[in-house]
């Protein structure tokens, strides 16, 4: 019988994933994402009912398998479980977990947001090169930017680590104030703090200084490499970091309604970027996801978009050919644009050991292994993936598909 406790539009979307002509389908992933933000939102979704709704229920009634797979869906987008997750994750919180939240602007020119955001971008990203350290991802910490009160027991225990860094910049003129401290979130136990008032140019050594500074404090143990990793600033150019940290800033949000139009800015900004600094390695390695995305969402699921992927990607190959980060932009753009899973899982290897905290390498790798009905393995990297970025809806949502679905065949 059909569960009567699943949302009727909920089923409705579902169905239509399902529909056996694919003419009665989505016409892309991202006409799906847009129903499910118009549920999401208690708003009418486009997936007609009527006949289609009454037609689809008699057919899954004759198809348990496929009813099953139905409700399964339904329960993913009902009830994600971000109690129990956040439970689990607070109590195993290790003393060496950080989560890096936005910094505060508090420069009175209100464009300076974004280079406040840079700021705490390349802070984390320093630490997250860290083995040692575990680091949640930006997706999750951008949930509670500045402005309101903060709960950082609540923000320890909703993303799983013991401590957490807060900070502000203010940007006047040629000068710069950059202040951090870092806090126990379970004792609410100031560890550290340090003001940095010097010129605009040296924000990329504070920034370096800083993440040396919360991994001393953290005991966590640094390799050479790591080391050199977190000295080497991404950019010389404060423009093109903050035209990079708005791109950024655009794609934390870009499933959605508005996903073409903010990829495509997105891709404009990052132009922009590389052509004040030709040598921005990570802004390459950003601009090929996006072309990637762009095609695999079906915005442009043309030869012309995975060939400026590729284009990007080389940049990033000339530039620095053994960064982890390229393995990764290669690693998607083998996936998403040619299916190539063997060849993906190879790069995304390479990365692994570079990129420890990174959780997009889990989460592909997760998604391959998911396609090749590697379920164990695949939900072991859904995990992982979600531990480093525990507030992303997306990520949660494959967890439960692959855990509900491992060893289960459907019959045709």
């Amino acid at each position: 019988m059909w569960n009567r406790k699943i949302a009727r539009d909920l089923s409705t979307v579902c169905l239509k994933c399902l529909e056996k002509d694919p003419q009665r389908r989505y016409s892309s992933a991202l006409a799906l994402a847009e129903d499910l933000e118009h549920w999401l939102k208690h708003e009418p979704i486009q997936a007609k009912r009527s006949g289609f709704f009454t037609h689809t229920r008699k057919w899954v009634r004759r198809k348990p398998a496929i009813a099953a797979l139905i409700a399964a869906l339904a329960a993913l987008a009902t009830a994600i479980g971000w109690n129990v997750w956040e439970s689990e994750l607070f109590r195993a919180a290790s003393e060496k977990s950080i989560a890096v939240l936005p910094f505060e602007n508090l420069s009175q020119n209100p464009d300076s947001a974004f280079f406040a955001d840079g700021v705490q971008e390349e802070i984390l990203t320093d630490l997250a090169r860290i083995a040692d350290l575990k680091v949640i991802s930006r997706t999750s910490v951008m949930q509670y930017k500045s402005g309101v009160p903060r709960d950082l027991s609540k923000i320890g225990h909703e993303l799983g680590v013991a401590n957490v860094l807060e900070g502000s910049v203010q940007r006047d003129g040629n000068r710069v104030r950059v202040n951090a401290h870092l806090v126990d979130a379970r004792s609410h136990r100031d560890l550290w703090g340090q003001s940095y008032d010097r010129d605009l140019a040296d924000v990329f050594a504070i920034q370096s200084e800083i993440a040396m500074a919360i991994a001393d404090q953290l005991h966590a143990k640094l390799s050479p490499n790591e080391k050199s990793e977190i000295e080497r600033p991404a950019t010389s150019d404060i423009t093109a970091l903050s035209l990079y940290t708005h791109a950024q800033n655009l794609l934390l949000t870009s499933f959605s309604s508005a996903a073409r139009a903010k990829l495509l800015k997105a891709v404009d900004l990052l132009n922009e970027a590389v052509a004040r600094d030709p040598s921005f390695f990570q802004a390459y390695c950003r601009l090929s996801q996006i072309h990637d995305q762009l095609y695999l969402l079906g915005v442009d699921h043309t030869p012309a978009r995975l060939a400026l992927a590729e284009g990007a990607i080389q940049q990033a190959f000339r530039l620095r050919p053994d960064a982890g980060e390229t393995h990764l932009a290669r690693a998607q753009n083998l996936y998403q644009g040619y299916l190539n899973y063997d060849g993906a899982l190879a790069e995304l290897e390479f990365a692994r050991q570079l990129l420890p905290n990174d959780s997009r390498i889990f989460y592909l790798t997760g998604l391959i292994q998911r396609r090749q009905g590697h379920w164990e393995e695949s939900t072991r990297n859904l995990e992982r993936a979600i531990d480093l970025d525990p507030r992303n809806f997306s990520r949660s949502s494959r967890l439960r598909l692959a855990t509900d679905f491992s060893g289960v065949t459907l019959k045709k």
